[in-house]
C-alpha cells in the first residue's frame, strides 16, 4: 500500500493493495459479521498511520462492498472513525466497476456507452474535418474504440463477454465506416 502503511501487521486473511491514491482492503470469511468488525479495525489503523505521513483518508469516496453469491443478509454498520461508510452494490477501482457478484456487466454496459459516446464525436470531427476518410477511420477505431473496449479485459473477461464485446465491436466499426 502506501510506503509506511505496510507496517501496521495485516492478518494473513487480510489483503492491501494500493496503486497511487487508489487502496484497497480484501478480506475473506464465512461471517460477514467477523469480517465487517475486522475491516474497520483495519481500516481506522490504515487511517491513523497514513495519517503520520500527513495524509487523509477521503470516507466520502470510500466504499464497502461483500462479495458473494448468495442472498444479502442483514449487514451490521461500518465505520471509519465516526464516519459510517455505506454498504453499496459495487465499486469502482482502476476505472474497472466491480458488481457484488463480480458479473462485470455493469462494467462492461458503461465501457461500450463510453466508447459509442468517443466513436460518435470522433466520426463527426473526421468527416467535418477532412470528408469519409477510411484510414482516419480505422486510427481512430486502432486507438479509441479498441483501447477502451479492451482495458482490463484479462480481469473481467469470460465467453460470455467476448461475444457480447466482439459484437460491440462490429458495432463500432460500422458506426466508423457508415456514410453520414
Amino acid at each position: 500500500c502506501v510506503t509506511g502503511v505496510q507496517t501496521c501487521a495485516l492478518p494473513i486473511w487480510v489483503t492491501c493493495v494500493g496503486f497511487a491514491d487508489d487502496m484497497v482492503l480484501t478480506m475473506t470469511g464465512p461471517d460477514p459479521n467477523v469480517l465487517f468488525s475486522t475491516l474497520g479495525y483495519r481500516a481506522n489503523r490504515i487511517k491513523k498511520e497514513i495519517a503520520t505521513l500527513g495524509l487523509s483518508l477521503n470516507t466520502s469516496k470510500t466504499e464497502v462492498v461483500l462479495y458473494t453469491n448468495k442472498r444479502p443478509t442483514v449487514l451490521p454498520t461500518f465505520r471509519i472513525g465516526t464516519d459510517v461508510i455505506p454498504i453499496s452494490n459495487k465499486a469502482r477501482y482502476l476505472g474497472v466497476i466491480l458488481d457484488r457478484h463480480l458479473t462485470y456487466s455493469e462494467h462492461l454496459s458503461h465501457i461500450v456507452a463510453k466508447t459509442k459516446r468517443s466513436i460518435y464525436m470522433l466520426r463527426n470531427l473526421v468527416y467535418r474535418k477532412f470528408g469519409p476518410s477510411p484510414k482516419l477511420m480505422r486510427l481512430c477505431y486502432t486507438i479509441v474504440a479498441r483501447t477502451k473496449l479492451s482495458y482490463a479485459c484479462h480481469v473481467w473477461r469470460s465467453e460470455e463477454h467476448t461475444s457480447e464485446l466482439q459484437s460491440h465491436s462490429d458495432l463500432v466499426c460500422r458506426l466508423l465506416l457508415e456514410k453520414k
